[in-house]
């Protein structure tokens, strides 16, 4: 069997995603097409069957909340975002410009195709994806088959935690220890304890609050559109 050289990563995050290559024994970020690190995790339909995905998506969701009124309900919604805590779910978004239905795998595979966009010189087959500790084997198999929806043939899963630590510093010369990573998302907070044993990482335990990073996120959000000072 042939060997599979992973040389991207993917954070497919509840608000934020972001793309590296491994180059010259370095990882690098993958700038997206407004020219930064990270892309919203926002999946817009609009008018004429189009699909935006990315900063465009989440200017379109901003003017959507602008026009919102209390006649607004959740049938009028054509934008998304935050379909990754559904994720391994049933359920469904139906954009109404579109009126068809679209699961959490499909608009996360919007996601993941559109980070694959921003490199040019380079087909993108086999890639390693970033889950939260606490994903269980249905969200897992929902993440793998949004990758192969993506395109994304060869797909490894990697645990946020280890990923991040990993990313900090934490080497395999570190043979023993325990340590304790936060990450603080958009869309959720998380504490996971790390245990360090000859090199190899594991997840002993976590913690969390799914709603913290979101509710963060909601007031910022609701602050650039009504003027809060």
């Amino acid at each position: 069997m042939p060997i599979v050289k992973m040389k991207y990563g993917i954070d497919l995050g509840t608000t934020n995603s972001s793309l590296c290559k491994f180059e010259n024994g370095e990882l690098k970020i993958v700038k997206s097409d407004t020219l930064k690190d990270t892309m919203p995790s926002c999946v817009s339909f609009v008018k004429k069957n189009n699909i935006r995905v990315g900063d465009a998506a989440y200017n379109d969701l901003r003017a959507e909340r602008a026009r919102a009124t209390k006649k607004w309900s959740k049938s009028n919604e054509n934008v998304f975002l935050e379909f990754k805590r559904t994720m391994g779910l049933d359920t469904e978004y139906t954009p109404s410009n579109i009126k068809k239905s679209y699961t959490s795998e499909d608009l996360s595979a919007e996601v993941l195709k559109n980070l694959l966009r921003f490199v040019s010189d380079d087909v993108i087959s086999a890639c390693v994806i970033t889950v939260p500790a606490k994903f269980k084997t249905d969200q897992i198999a929902a993440t793998k088959r949004a990758a192969d929806l993506a395109g994304i043939t060869h797909c490894e899963l990697l645990q946020e935690p280890i990923a991040a630590a990993i990313a900090y510093g934490l080497k395999a010369e570190n043979k023993q220890g325990k340590w304790l990573v936060f990450d603080f998302g958009g869309g959720t907070f998380d504490v996971a304890l790390l245990h360090v044993q000859d090199g190899i990482l594991q997840v002993k335990d976590t913690e969390g609050d799914n709603y913290l990073g979101a509710l963060v996120r909601e007031l910022i959000i609701n602050e650039s559109i009504i003027g809060i000072s």
